[in-house]
């Protein structure tokens, strides 16, 4: 599913590793979590990047994504295609859709970069995690929803319970009104 000749950060980009400089850019996973993809901020050529400190930015509806890498370099090129069509990202984000090109002396970090099987690993094991989270989330919801549906059910019947009482004890009220009017009446007719 990933290339095989990339090496793998796990924040998601990609790097092709060549003699004279590395190329880097954003994973299918990454773009397809993005949605619809609104804006883009590269760095120039000759900018500085420093590990850990965010070189780029990209936007899309929902979210603003501030890309860092863990090399210190120089910018070499920058993919100005990309201004003009955000949507090569999503179509094709290991061949036209890299962002910037780079050098660097920090060449032994590629080694501690991830094979394509080792972030193909990462993602289903975040997968994994992601559905476990969902199907936890469903059944809080069900269990809420049972609870409330309870809650509801109990309080309907008390309601209920209470308006009969109300209605029976107002019913009794005026019968023993009436049994007490007529008792009286009845012994005021005797005397």
């Amino acid at each position: 599913m990933y290339p095989a000749h990339l090496k793998y950060s796990p924040a998601h980009k990609w790097f092709l590793v060549n003699k004279k400089s590395i190329s880097v850019g954003l994973t299918k996973y990454i773009v397809s979590k993005l949605d619809k993809l609104l804006f883009l901020d590269l760095p120039k050529v000759g900018d500085e990047i420093l590990p850990d400190i965010s070189f780029a930015e990209i936007e899309s509806l929902e979210t603003l994504l501030d890309m860092t890498l863990p090399f210190s370099g120089e910018v070499i090129a920058v993919n100005e295609r990309l201004y003009d069509n955000l949507d090569i990202l999503s179509k094709d984000p290991y061949e036209k859709g890299w962002l910037i090109k780079f050098t660097t002396t920090d060449h032994h970090i590629i080694d501690e970069l991830l094979s394509a099987q080792e972030y193909t690993a990462q993602i289903n094991k975040l997968q994994s995690a992601v559905e476990v989270k969902r199907k936890r989330r469903q059944k809080i919801t069900k269990n809420l929803t049972k609870k409330a549906a309870r809650t509801l059910t109990k309080k309907a019947t008390k309601n209920l319970v209470k308006k009969a009482t109300k209605n029976l004890t107002k019913k009794a009220t005026k019968n023993l009104k009436k049994k007490t009017a007529m008792k009286i009446m009845k012994g005021s007719l005797r005397k």
